[in-house]
């Protein structure tokens, strides 16, 4: 017998897990919860999900199922465990990479679901790439979680609340500060009249050698060769740009510093 999941909330991360789920048949969606029921039914019609039911999130204590996918964002996980009543002897998990295995522990049966990746709605993700991490408050529900999880990508891990701090962390520094360094570097070229597609080449071969031969040995550049001609160059460029001028000479004193080592 499969699995049977129910999925609260609608957002980036849940409509990605449902799409996903749904294509599994180790598992099976019941339920999709959310605040509002036609947006809960259009999800359910539009991945064609069999004997899948849209329900009120005020009614999750009528669920009949084995797991309830808490796809909340992370400040909102408290409010919800506080403010409904979950049906017994139902596992139940969170998604976030940041909030800890604790935050449910006045349930029974819980635990934390994390896919490692980031979500945009209109963007495919190809799941067969993304870690999943799991935790669970005994080893049978661990169990239960695992099964869910292998569902979703053949790449599962055993990970503790602490090390997915970790893990969130090194994320934030792998994928949302260097976000935010593209959106710099666009900014740049477009005073050129060019556009990230110019240096994605770049950007791809950095992301290929940093994971082969490790991101230290990988680096390149002005500051790691200590070419102060080129530094004061690039500053000189950002001379009328206090932030982005302080942001290159912050980075380059860590990365001449790191790489003294």
């Amino acid at each position: 017998m499969s699995l049977s999941i129910a999925i609260v909330g609608i957002g980036n991360v849940g409509s990605h897990l449902a799409k996903k789920l749904n294509d599994s048949d180790d598992v099976s969606i019941r339920y999709i919860v959310s605040r509002d029921l036609n947006k809960a039914q259009q999800l359910i019609e539009s991945l064609s999900i069999a004997n899948c039911e849209p329900v009120e999130v005020s009614n999750i204590h009528d669920l009949s199922c084995d797991l309830i996918i808490l796809s909340v964002p992370d400040r909102n996980i408290a409010d919800v465990i506080k403010g409904l009543a979950f049906p017994e002897h139902v596992v139940i998990v969170h998604t976030s990479g940041s909030q800890p295995i604790d935050l449910l522990s006045n349930l029974e049966s819980y635990g934390v679901l994390y896919p490692f990746q980031t979500f945009t709605k209109a963007q495919e993700v190809d799941f067969e790439s993304v870690p999943v991490f799991v935790e669970g408050n005994t080893e049978k529900v661990t169990e239960i979680i695992e099964t869910a999880a292998k569902a979703i990508s053949p790449k599962v891990k055993r990970v503790s609340s602490e090390d997915r701090k970790k893990v969130h962390l090194a994320a934030v520094f792998a994928c949302n500060f260097t976000n935010h360094l593209y959106a710099i570097a666009e900014n740049i070229l477009s005073d050129a009249k060019l556009d990230l597609s110019d240096i994605e080449h770049l950007m791809q071969e950095t992301v290929t050698k940093a994971v082969n031969i490790s991101a230290k040995n990988a680096q390149t550049g002005p500051a790691i060769r200590g070419d102060q001609n080129i530094l004061d160059q690039h500053l000189s460029i950002l001379k009328d740009d206090e932030d982005k001028y302080q942001v290159y000479k912050l980075l380059s004193k860590q990365i001449a510093s790191l790489n003294k080592k």
